[in-house]
């Protein structure tokens, strides 16, 4: 028979808790009452250009080339905030880089989140305000 530590027994524990409150009704009822699929319905989805623009901050930067597609993709009220540079060049489109995934189009927005962000202080009061601009509501702690 193997004998268990207190240490191993003190996990154990506090595993089967965790597993109790989330199987726990309550813990179901908030989960329903915060997840609405109404709401999810009625907001229109972004298009693949315009999470590009999010996800690569190209509102901040100033060298942004979009192609004829990206740009006819994207809507006029997040077209009117960018300076950007119409190119027939697929490669040289900044969004299409980051729908396809290549690192360079990612590296120097990632290098740019560090330098601004040097805690995690910083980076949690970075992505609430990022959060809320893209019109996401704080859900308080306490229910």
């Amino acid at each position: 028979m193997a004998r268990h530590t207190a240490d191993f027994l003190r996990q154990r524990s506090s595993n089967i808790s965790l597993r109790m409150a989330a199987s726990s009704p309550l813990a179901t009822s908030r989960l329903s009452s915060f997840a609405n699929p109404a709401e999810f319905e009625a907001k229109p989805t972004m298009t693949e250009a315009e999470k590009a623009v999010i996800v690569g901050e190209l509102k901040t930067r100033r060298d942004v080339k979009l192609c004829d597609s990206c740009y006819r993709d994207l809507p006029d009220s997040c077209a009117n905030l960018l300076s950007l540079e119409l190119t027939n060049n697929r490669n040289s489109c900044s969004t299409c880089a980051i729908k396809d995934t290549k690192p360079e189009a990612f590296t120097e927005p990632f290098c740019t989140f560090l330098r601004e962000n040097p805690t995690i202080f910083h980076t949690v009061d970075y992505l609430k305000t990022k959060m809320t601009s893209l019109g996401y509501k704080e859900v308080s702690v306490t229910v």
